[in-house]
């Protein structure tokens, strides 16, 4: 992963403060962050809650504008009609409109992106298909569980067949098949060529998408590399999946610690 740079997705040294309070106090959420994805990557962004991660995801889809810096996709500004266009973007708590099925949901935002009648309906139908949610197409979209819930966040993100998925936390609080057919779907994704950034809070399920590793912490950037890199020593080590995993979080723990140790975090 390089800094900066053209690619399917780059942002350069982008900063993101917002205004706490009356008194006008900032909070800086992201802090000159640079990355350049390219086409057919998967990156896994890690970090505790509050280091900006999330921020990130809403930036590349433009949903907000960051303070310094920019961000572009396939060399066009984020938030722009064209970069919009290339772009599908799953919220970590997604909502649904009241009384839509799952079906009439995807065939609604299928519409917003500008494809209408018979032709809506069949990227509706392709992407209910490509989550596995064909069956459930005439549920009612807020009375499904969470998995599948999750699964129409993602058809959703899907329908207008997007170079770059953004997903926040796909895979929270969804039971551990669930979990896997979705991480399975990443991949699948990848090797279609889609460019995947997702937000992860669990390390064996970045270990299953083994691709580039970004760990923010306080907003700004702490490790930036494959995944291989970000095993160190760990991948030298033998034994149960347990103590691989072990070795995981003390190696996350790790560059966090080291990062505070030299004044990383503000």
């Amino acid at each position: 992963m390089n800094a900066g740079g053209p690619g399917a997705l780059g942002l350069e040294t982008v900063t993101k403060d917002y205004a706490v309070g009356l008194r006008g106090v900032r909070l800086r959420a992201l802090d000159r962050v640079s990355l350049s994805l390219d086409s057919g990557e998967i990156c896994v962004l890690l970090g505790p809650n509050g280091s900006g991660k999330s921020t990130l995801l809403k930036i590349a889809a433009g949903l907000l504008v960051p303070t310094a810096g920019r961000c572009l996709v396939h060399g066009e500004p984020a938030g722009g009609r064209e970069a919009m266009r290339r772009i599908g973007y799953m919220p970590e708590s997604p909502v649904f409109p009241g009384g839509f099925t799952a079906g009439e949901c995807v065939r609604h935002y299928a519409a917003l992106g500008g494809a209408g009648g018979a032709a809506g309906v069949a990227q509706a139908d392709a992407a209910l298909a490509a989550v596995g949610l064909a069956e459930w197409s005439g549920r009612e979209a807020r009375t499904l569980s969470k998995g599948l819930t999750q699964r129409l966040a993602l058809a959703l993100a899907l329908v207008h067949d997007p170079q770059v998925l953004l997903l926040d936390e796909p895979t929270a609080g969804v039971d551990p098949r669930a979990t896997a057919d979705m991480l399975e779907l990443l991949v699948r994704l990848r090797a279609a060529g889609k460019t995947v950034v997702v937000a992860l809070h669990q390390l064996d399920q970045a270990a299953e998408l083994a691709g580039r590793v970004v760990l923010l912490q306080s907003g700004r950037m702490k490790f930036a590399g494959a995944w291989a890199q970000f095993l160190g020593p760990v991948a030298a080590a033998t034994g149960s999946v347990q103590s691989l995993l072990a070795g995981l979080r003390g190696r996350y723990l790790e560059l966090l610690d080291a990062a505070e140790g030299e004044g990383g975090a503000r």
